[in-house]
């Protein structure tokens, strides 16, 4: 049989090796929670500058489409004062009372 003395610093070991192990796990919950929250971090850095690239390209091809859609009204524009400019005095005065009387609600 043991003596209690025994017995009481078996128990006082046991004690001092379950709280190793608890301060062990501390650390270990620490380091992961550490990891995990920078892994989150640069996952939404990351994520962050994808979006920004992604915007950016977007935005740049509206500007190119934009620019584009300009350009073809301004030839059409172009085209059309061109074409007026030519006309016969006449044919210009007739069709600004056409539109005239369009407007009025009236027709010719």
């Amino acid at each position: 049989m043991h003596s209690t003395e025994d017995i009481i610093t078996r128990i006082i070991d046991l004690d001092s090796q379950a709280e190793k192990i608890r301060s062990q796990a501390r650390a270990d919950a620490a380091k992961i929670h550490k990891d995990t929250l920078q892994r989150i971090e640069n996952e939404k850095a990351a994520l962050e500058k994808q979006i920004a690239e992604k915007t950016a390209g977007i935005q740049a091809e509206a500007e190119k489409k934009r620019e584009a859609e300009l350009s073809q009204v301004r030839k059409e524009f172009s085209w059309m004062a061109e074409s007026v400019k030519n006309l016969p005095p006449e044919k210009i005065e007739h069709s600004i009372q056409l539109i005239l009387s369009r407007i009025k609600g009236q027709t010719l």
